[in-house]
């Protein structure tokens, strides 16, 4: 009985030797997940970081229009022009800044 193996001993040890195998696809295949997920993780706090960027862009392009254009008929002087350009540019500065960091 010794020298010859049982069918049912046989077949126990290639159910374990299969599940090591399967243990190891499934070690390769979660890591490989894992960075996938990485990676997908990193692109959305890319196109995030765009379009947090984009939305102060837009909004200080248009506090920038509102603050040269102004619709109540009168004019403003060179100089108040001057500085509110340069406040909005000033803003548009701090935000492209902060993206930056």
């Amino acid at each position: 009985m010794h020298g010859n193996p049982s069918p049912l001993t046989e077949r126990k040890r290639l159910l374990l030797a299969q599940s090591q195998m399967n243990r190891s696809a499934f070690g390769r295949e979660w890591d490989s997940f894992c960075d996938e997920a990485t990676n997908l993780a990193h692109e959305a706090r890319k196109l995030g970081s765009l379009a947090s960027t984009g939305a102060a862009m837009f909004a200080s392009g248009a506090a920038l229009r509102r603050l040269l254009f102004k619709r109540n008929g009168r004019r403003t002087s060179w100089m108040g022009t001057l500085i509110n350009g340069a406040r909005a540019g000033f803003s548009i500065w701090l935000a492209l800044r902060q993206r930056v960091r």
